[in-house]
């Protein structure tokens, strides 16, 4: 009976070595568990701080692309509103000397010194004779008719006294007299444009 006891006891000594070596045994892998896990949550939080830095460099590349974007589009509407050639420069002189040298008093009591109007106006492309002298600002009037034709300027009129009565308005373009329509003869760059009171119409 004491020998069956002893091998008992020694069965039973060698299962707990046995569970215990087992225990022992899953140790290790429950260690090596335990660093994949930290590794892994190492990388996660490396892959976050890589991606949270990601979009910031985004933004700023974007915010650059913006600005760029801008600064174009603001050249591109200077260009569209402002392209070169869309404008000329004119030298507009409206002239009324003559009857003001002959005393008329109508003409002396409208402008004394003669001279209504005399500076170089920067006007669009295609302005016309006509176009010039309103751009002066003075008073135009036309006389009703088939063809534009300019009997007053600043209360000015044509046919100013009985002793004149072919005087009126015409007007020079460069130095020669127009064989035209005031609306029809368009003005280049450079141009003088002269609109002068004649008592005779010469």
């Amino acid at each position: 009976m004491k020998a069956e006891k002893d091998i008992q006891r020694k069965e039973g000594m060698g299962e707990k070595t046995s569970r215990h070596q087992g225990k022992a045994a899953r140790r290790p892998l429950r260690s090596a568990k335990t660093r994949r896990a930290i590794v892994a949550v190492a990388v996660m939080m490396l892959a976050f701080i890589v991606a949270g830095c990601t979009p910031s460099s985004g933004s700023s590349a974007s915010a650059s692309s913006t600005s760029e974007a801008s600064v174009s589009a603001s050249a591109s509407t200077s260009a569209s509103t402002d392209p070169a050639g869309s404008t000329i420069s004119v030298h507009v002189i409206v002239d009324c000397n003559d009857p003001v040298q002959e005393g008329i008093r109508e003409a002396v009591a409208i402008c004394p010194s003669g001279i209504m109007f005399d500076e170089t106006l920067t006007l669009p492309q295609a302005t016309t004779a006509l176009d010039g002298l309103k751009a002066t600002g003075l008073t135009v009037s036309m006389a009703p008719g088939a063809f534009v034709y300019v009997n007053g300027i600043n209360s000015l009129a044509e046919r100013i006294t009985n002793d004149y009565p072919m005087s009126g308005w015409m007007f020079y373009i460069n130095g020669e007299m127009a064989m035209d329509s005031c609306d029809n003869i368009v003005l280049n760059d450079g141009d003088e444009l002269l609109w002068k009171y004649s008592l005779t119409f010469e």
